[in-house]
């Protein structure tokens, strides 16, 4: 199982996170987005900002772009 990280955390990062949910193949760790008025979304906590990407790299390798 690979560890993504997604990017965006509003109505198509919900509709993404059903489909990563439904494969089996990935670990969502965690979601990223400069706007956020919640901490959680579908059960998964916004983990920081775009000006923390390049450390969010050092514990992720892969994202997607779900905004």
């Amino acid at each position: 199982m690979k560890d993504i990280i997604l990017l965006g955390s509003g109505g198509h990062a919900s509709t993404v996170i059903d489909i990563i949910n439904r494969d089996l193949d990935f670990n969502i760790v965690g979601l990223v987005n400069n706007n956020f008025t919640s901490k959680i979304l579908c059960g998964y906590k916004i983990i920081g900002q775009d000006k923390d990407l390049a450390n969010l790299r050092k514990i992720c390798g892969n994202a997607f772009l779900a905004f």
